[in-house]
């Protein structure tokens, strides 16, 4: 799964994202989370972060979602 919000949103995006991910993204799933370089890396619990890189004036986050 793929979340690219316009950069200055992503903040007030992130607790509907929160809320709703673990119900849509499947067990063992991966979600891309793309926003601006110069933001802090985003942290989406119940989610596990993989890794955070910066390419450009984008920062890319993979998260996955571990089986309990």
């Amino acid at each position: 799964m793929l979340v690219d919000p316009p950069y200055r949103r992503f903040s007030s995006l992130q607790n509907a994202l929160i809320q709703h991910l673990p119900e849509v993204l499947a067990l063992d799933g991966l979600l891309l989370v793309e926003t601006g370089s110069d933001t802090d890396e985003p942290d989406l619990p119940p989610l596990a972060r993989r890794t955070s890189r910066r390419y450009g004036g984008a920062r890319l986050t993979l998260f996955e979602h571990r089986r309990p």
